[in-house]
């Protein structure tokens, strides 16, 4: 089965803006990513949990293997994309955010993020690793 969770919507008439480039295969175990979010932050004014300031962080892609053995065995299941890295953590409010690569130079949409160690038992964020939907697999929605 393919999995995804992500919701595309068509524009009224065309944009002339910029739009990044979609992978049209799976990004390879060990490639560099980056994900940007404006998630929920620390250190913030009580009551206010995000700040308008787009972040990124710096992540390795994991194979499906190395993601089945930290998270879950659902983690084989087609159109999943996992990450990691040991001190950084995407978390509440950064999903749908993108996970682009540089492919030659060049910016590329090589997913979408939706979850991280969250969803492991205990249920809170933190360093490890995140997944997301493949964007090679809905590319064609995608374009």
């Amino acid at each position: 089965a393919t999995v995804s969770d992500v919701a595309v919507l068509t524009l009224a008439r065309p944009v002339s803006t910029a739009t990044l480039a979609v992978a049209s295969t799976p990004v390879p175990p060990g490639t560099p990513l980056r994900v940007f979010g404006h998630g929920i932050r620390a250190g913030l004014p009580a009551g206010q949990l995000r700040a308008d300031a787009l972040e990124v962080g710096d992540f390795t892609a994991l194979s499906t293997k190395q993601a089945a053995a930290q998270w879950s065995p659902a983690a084989t299941e087609t159109g999943l994309q996992f990450f990691g890295d040991p001190n950084v953590y995407p978390t509440g409010g950064d999903s749908g955010g993108p996970v682009v690569r540089n492919n030659a130079g060049h910016p590329e949409l090589v997913g979408m993020f939706s979850f991280g160690t969250e969803t492991l038992a205990g249920g809170t964020s933190g360093p490890g690793f995140a997944g997301g939907t493949d964007a090679s697999v809905i590319a064609s929605m995608l374009r």
